[in-house]
């Protein structure tokens, strides 16, 4: 008899967890994928946990980086690393690195740097800033802080790729592969900043901004 309940009870858990968590798809991309509350059907983050989680961002840990990333080139992470150490901080977390390989290849930009930038934009995607999920801006595009949310796009491809963009203004002189639709392109001085550490002078208003994406790839590259 207890063999028989231990079965029902691991049945019901199951179905339980199938119909609480499951994956969609928002304007064709099939790999975005969130919790969706069962009464409100609505897209959920959780903020349950601290933005920076398990970053290091103590001075000597800085200083100690010392390794030149570009922000153009191949990229030293697969996709299977980067979601593995995303979901783990964040299970609800969507699972966005395959479209920003695909993005970021367009235009020889590399994509784990862009990821990385997003995961410390957006806290690993849980939006607890001014910037929201619904914007599907994932670096904070025209966010001036003081609750100024910046720029908002259709989808999550599109946000993606208007991130990768942008980021190819300061990385790289070349001109764009695809059509432009990051609005803040022409305000870049072209090529002003080849190595992602430079991007602590571009605008953030971090110091070390830089530095903390440098972080969070290499821990990407150690999962």
């Amino acid at each position: 008899m207890k063999k028989y309940r231990f079965i029902l009870m691991f049945f019901i858990i199951s179905i339980s967890l199938l119909v609480s968590c499951s994956q969609i798809t928002i304007n064709g991309d099939s790999n975005y994928k969130f919790n969706i509350d069962k009464d409100e059907s609505n897209l959920k983050t959780d903020s349950s946990l601290s933005v920076f989680e398990n970053i290091e961002y103590s001075e000597e840990v800085i200083q100690n980086i010392t390794k030149e990333y570009t922000i153009m080139g191949e990229a030293e992470v697969s996709v299977e690393q980067a979601e593995s150490f995303l979901h783990k901080i964040n299970p609800n977390a969507p699972y966005l690195a395959l479209i920003y390989k695909e993005e970021a290849e367009i235009e020889n930009v590399r994509w784990d740097v862009a990821f990385a930038q997003s995961i410390l934009e957006t806290g690993y995607f849980r939006f607890n800033n001014d910037v929201k999920i619904h914007q599907n801006n994932f670096a904070g595009l025209g966010a001036l802080g003081n609750g100024v949310s910046g720029l908002s796009f259709a989808t999550p491809r599109i946000g993606i790729r208007a991130q990768i963009q942008h980021l190819k203004a300061y990385g790289s002189k070349e001109p764009l592969n695809g059509e432009n639709v990051d609005v803040r392109f022409k305000y870049v001085t072209r090529g002003s900043a080849i190595y992602v550490k430079d991007l602590s002078k571009k605008g953030a208003q971090d110091e070390n901004y830089g530095a903390k994406i440098i972080k969070i790839l290499e821990q990407m590259k150690q999962h």
